[in-house]
């Protein structure tokens, strides 16, 4: 059994019960938006955070929704973990937007960690 959130890029247990092998899956939670804090968005407009990690395209896509245009600093770097989340990234914010080595938690650490250390 697959134990997934409510939203998925990828229907895994659908591909592989396409494969032959018996899998079911099951929602056992779901990400509900959040409306973005003023004060948040007044700081990432005038750039007082280096980096912020983006894990999703999902995720990107509600930050960029809640945003004027030019919302966050081109000083601030967005830190994808994936290519995915990096395109939708590159939708709304003409800075600097890095992508993990890896699409993990250690990969996404070393990449903030050398953004705070330049």
């Amino acid at each position: 059994v697959h134990m997934r959130g409510a939203h998925t890029t990828t229907p895994l247990a659908e591909a592989l019960s396409a494969k032959g092998l018996c899998c079911r899956e099951q929602v056992i939670y779901d990400q509900v938006p959040l409306p973005l804090e003023p004060s948040v968005a007044d700081a990432l407009a005038a750039g007082a955070f280096r980096a912020v990690p983006l894990f999703s395209p999902r995720s990107a896509a509600l930050l960029g929704a809640q945003l004027a245009p030019g919302g966050i600093s081109e000083t601030t770097v967005l830190v994808a973990l994936s290519e995915a989340v990096a395109r939708e990234a590159r939708r709304f914010h003409a800075g600097p937007v890095e992508v993990c080595t890896t699409p993990d938690a250690g990969a996404m650490l070393n990449k903030l960690q050398a953004i705070a250390t330049v």
